[in-house]
């Protein structure tokens, strides 16, 4: 499951170079909401029950959040000069935010197995509210 969640990844941040060409940032973040969103929907739901389902989503889970970050900035830059010190904050506050998932699951991964599932569709849909605000 890690090899494809992380081969989707790889593949839509490569592909998400070329599609940054073409679509501007709300919209390459409404493509990843919509798939993470997707994804962490329907792995909620089927991920416990089926191997098949539990791989196709977690790709979708791949594909969705590989242009996130990189939209992100190109949006608040719509906002906002993005100096050095700024760029390298967000850089801080979002590894922050990733490596905060694993020691908050550790906790708890082996009594609620299903606890991954329900802290993405939280984050994912916290997103989503966050940047519709705008």
């Amino acid at each position: 499951m890690t090899a494809i969640f992380w081969g989707a990844f790889t593949l839509m941040r490569f592909l998400a170079i070329f599609i940054s060409v073409k679509l501007n940032p709300i919209n390459t973040l409404v493509f990843s909401f919509f798939l993470s969103m997707i994804g962490s929907t329907l792995l909620a739901i089927v991920g416990e029950t089926s191997t098949d389902m539990l791989a196709i989503f977690s790709a979708f889970m791949g594909v969705g959040m590989a242009p996130i970050y990189a939209s992100c900035m190109l949006w608040l830059d719509q906002f906002m000069t993005i100096t050095n010190k700024i760029g390298s904050m967000m850089t801080i506050a979002a590894s922050i935010g990733a490596d905060s998932f694993p020691l908050i699951l550790g906790q708890f991964i082996s009594t609620f197995p299903m606890l991954l599932m329900y802290m993405q569709i939280g984050v994912i849909y916290s997103c989503i509210l966050l940047f519709s605000w705008d």
